[in-house]
């Protein structure tokens, strides 16, 4: 992202605006998911035509009462609502991709309708990949709000400063957590109780803004219950880890490794 697009709020250890409310996040977190779902699965959700403009409009509103918490001044404020909406057809793209990926890999999926009202990974990856532009536009604690209210009701636990790309599955999700620095490429899928963690927190504070956690590339199937830890390790395009497998060393692309093999 061109550096100069991203805005810096008022310094928050400096400033004694309103306090935070977790349950007065989440009312606004719920009001803002339903006004992008209709955004971005529109086609899915109603045969009537959509007023996207007005839709857009509302989605701008919720964020606008949001982020006026930290954003004092209102000319800051309307820049970073106009990038955000700028990167909103982006977002829908990458949405839909999700749910073409969960509709291709699960046999189990009668229709998108049904992965879309009831699957909880491409739920917690939509929110997550919304907060994550949130998030590169240095909008303060709501991002973080955004991930754990998808957290709270899937499970699933994305930082929003995960990259993710397009055509990202996630099945079954329950236990799932993915660290702030991981890279995730395309066509990735992952299952329950997968942790792409830091391989050591013990440096604190001065291991910010380093990459802590690992980088998955193109194509790769990480089984259930599978923990890659590290900043250095990478997981080679088209691999496949085998469920319970534990890994601190990168693998080479289109490998297979087993669900007892521990890679240390």
């Amino acid at each position: 992202m061109n550096e100069n697009a991203v805005l810096k709020c008022e310094n928050i250890a400096d400033k004694p605006y309103a306090a935070v409310s977790k349950l007065s996040s989440f009312k606004k977190i719920r009001e803002l998911v339903a006004l992008l779902q209709q955004y971005f699965y529109t086609k899915y959700l109603t045969s009537v035509q959509v007023n996207t403009e007005e839709l857009i409009t509302k989605i701008r509103d919720v964020l606008d009462r949001e982020i006026s918490i930290y954003y004092y001044d209102s000319a800051k404020r309307n820049e970073m609502l106009q990038h955000f909406e700028n990167l909103l057809p982006e977002m829908r793209k990458l949405v839909l991709s999700d749910i073409e990926a969960a509709y291709e890999r699960d046999p189990a999926a009668n229709s998108r309708i049904e992965i879309i009202a009831s699957y909880p990974g491409p739920f917690a990856v939509m929110i997550q990949r919304v907060a994550h532009k949130l998030y590169e536009l240095n909008v303060p604690v709501f991002p973080r709000c955004m991930t754990e209210y998808a957290h709270s009701i899937t499970g699933i636990d994305i930082h929003p400063g995960v990259n993710i790309g397009e055509k990202f599955f996630i099945d079954h999700g329950t236990g799932v957590v993915v660290g702030e620095t991981t890279i995730i490429g395309n066509c990735v899928s992952i299952y329950q109780g997968v942790t792409l963690g830091a391989l050591s927190t013990s440096g604190g504070r001065k291991l910010r803004h380093t990459k802590r956690h690992p980088t998955i590339e193109d194509d790769v199937t990480i089984y259930a219950g599978a923990t890659i830890l590290g900043g250095n390790t990478i997981i080679g395009k088209g691999a496949i880890i085998g469920g319970n497998a534990w890994i601190t060393e990168s693998i080479p692309k289109h490998s297979k490794i087993n669900g007892n093999d521990s890679r240390l």
